[in-house]
């Protein structure tokens, strides 16, 4: 908002993703009075459920046909911890939410983006997690044994991975000055813990909220995120993991 940046929020709960806007556009109201000559941010909404490959699809039409130029892509949105489930396209909700809908998005968009470019890039919200994920290939909804956790860890390594093989795949293109990164935010206070009691044990989310205020804040919490965004110093890596 304070860059002049048009910015899209693809969210799955419209009203919730209002709201996101409202305290955004609350929050930095002040500071747009004090550099009033600027032009002002703009916040958009569009509908993403990434439990739909459907809704991915139609997404990234609306975007194709709206956007001009898309210069950052940052595909952060997710589940931990989910009780088994299938989506609608028969994958299991970890693999598809975490990783499967944002691989979708990123090759649906990935053309406007590289004609968008040089200094595009595209930024996957990973996890520490991922030091302890396998890729299950014969069996990646894990229906052998499922296990939540697991299931989370598979997930984020593949965000990894995926990232690492994009960017090596533009380089075999020769497409130049698009730069991808993967990352861990941190352990950040927000709503991912909600599934906690079903996964583990009755009361686990009670003992998590001990601990909340050693967490990261939201705001602490995107500062990794941001920096592979926009820091001049980031714009001359790709392909790399960052904590």
């Amino acid at each position: 908002m304070e860059t002049s940046a048009r910015v899209i929020l693809a969210c799955r709960d419209i009203n919730k993703a209002t709201e996101a806007v409202n305290d955004i556009k609350e929050t930095t109201s002040s500071a747009g009075e004090k550099n009033s000559e600027d032009k002002p941010g703009q916040l958009v909404i569009c509908q993403l459920d990434l439990s739909s490959l459907t809704s991915v699809k139609n997404c990234a039409q609306h975007l194709l046909k709206t956007e001009p130029a898309i210069h950052i892509l940052i595909n952060n949105a997710g589940v931990f911890l989910h009780p088994f489930e299938k989506t609608e396209n028969g994958f299991e909700t970890h693999i598809q939410v975490n990783h499967l809908a944002h691989f979708l998005l990123t090759l649906l968009l990935l053309p406007r983006i590289i004609e968008s470019g040089p200094g595009c890039r595209i930024i996957n919200v990973s996890s520490a997690a991922h030091l302890g994920g396998n890729i299950h290939f014969e069996d990646l909804n894990l229906e052998r044994s499922y296990s939540p956790v697991r299931a989370y860890c598979q997930s984020k390594l593949a965000n990894i991975l995926f990232t690492k093989e994009l960017n090596k795949q533009l380089i075999a293109a020769e497409i130049q000055g698009i730069h991808v990164y993967s990352l861990h935010p941190g352990v950040v206070k927000t709503e991912l813990c909600r599934y906690m009691d079903a996964s583990f044990f009755r009361g686990m989310t009670s003992i998590v909220r001990l601990i909340q205020p050693f967490m990261k804040t939201a705001e602490q919490g995107a500062q990794t995120t941001l920096y592979c965004a926009v820091d001049e110093n980031a714009g001359k890596e790709s392909g790399l993991y960052y904590e």
